[in-house]
């Protein structure tokens, strides 16, 4: 009898901190607090011969091209420009979105040696978000997937925001990390991935969550249209914009949470039941 008190009791105490987890929500915008709008957009590297890039980043010192009509176009060390329309994107909360390059002229290059996702998120407050199913296509093509994306730590390149890294031919871990998913590099200065016949696309497929307000999009519209498309060449000077004040009012647990509070529970139990058979032991003894 006695036992089986101590059971339910550990049970009540498993119950009522489930509901207190179920109702305290991670972030909630504060009164009058403007829900912010962020960027994210493309950048690559080529490295058969010419080297073409257009890198992405959201400050001046890496991306002398920010900030001016130039930022959406391609070029190499000549400053020579190359057709291709790139697609950013505007983060208006959690939800899945896509960066994209259509219709590139690389002039024959067919190595990447850099692919990489720029936003103008600050680091600090990127370190509580997570960016997951992370997908690149090339032509068609499904290259790789990761399902917690690898991010830039290099601090000469987070000036603008946090960088989600695809490929960088000088990054160690990356590289081994790609090659465990049989994407080692296959070229001198990385991986042969492009046509370079004129007519490439490129799109880069991602999801974020963390923040304190979600997408306004439907789920079903956000698989038609992930997030809001900029052209390149559009106004990404903002970092906000004003919107409707929003919350989290869903507060139902996730698996994590549930496997936690059963674990918990159990291993609670465990633990009585455990105590109370030494105690009858040595009251037999």
């Amino acid at each position: 009898m006695r036992l089986r008190k101590y059971i339910m009791i550990v049970m009540m105490l498993a119950i009522l901190f489930c509901a207190t987890v179920a109702v305290a929500p991670e972030k909630v915008l504060a009164e009058g607090e403007e829900q912010p709008v962020y960027h994210a957009a493309m950048g690559i590297q080529t490295a058969t011969q010419i080297w073409i890039q257009r890198w992405g980043y959201y400050e001046g010192s890496q991306n002398e091209y920010f900030g001016t009509d130039n930022y959406g176009k391609l070029y190499d060390s000549q400053k020579n420009f190359y057709e291709g329309t790139f697609e950013d994107v505007e983060i208006k909360g959690n939800g899945t979105y896509t960066v994209s390059l259509k219709n590139a002229d690389f002039a024959g290059e067919t190595t990447i040696s850099q692919l990489h996702i720029a936003t103008d998120i600050p680091v600090e407050d990127s370190q509580d978000l997570q960016y997951t199913d992370i997908k690149l296509e090339v032509n068609g093509t499904e290259i790789v997937t990761f399902d917690e994306a690898i991010m830039e730590d290099e601090d000469n390149y987070l000036q603008g925001g946090a960088v989600i890294l695809l490929f960088n031919h000088w990054r160690d871990k990356l590289i081994e990390t790609l090659g465990s998913k049989g994407r080692s590099e296959d070229s001198a200065n990385g991986w042969d991935l492009l046509q370079g016949a004129g007519s490439d696309n490129i799109s880069i497929t991602f999801t974020i969550s963390g923040l304190p307000y979600d997408n306004e999009k439907t789920t079903e519209a956000a698989e038609e249209d992930k997030g809001s498309v900029l052209t390149a060449s559009q106004d990404i000077s903002g970092k906000s914009k004003k919107s409707e004040k929003a919350s989290i009012e869903d507060g139902s647990l996730s698996m994590k949470q549930i496997i936690g509070v059963v674990v918990l529970s159990v291993l609670m139990i465990i633990i009585v039941i455990r105590v109370i058979m030494i105690k009858r032991k040595d009251h037999v003894s």
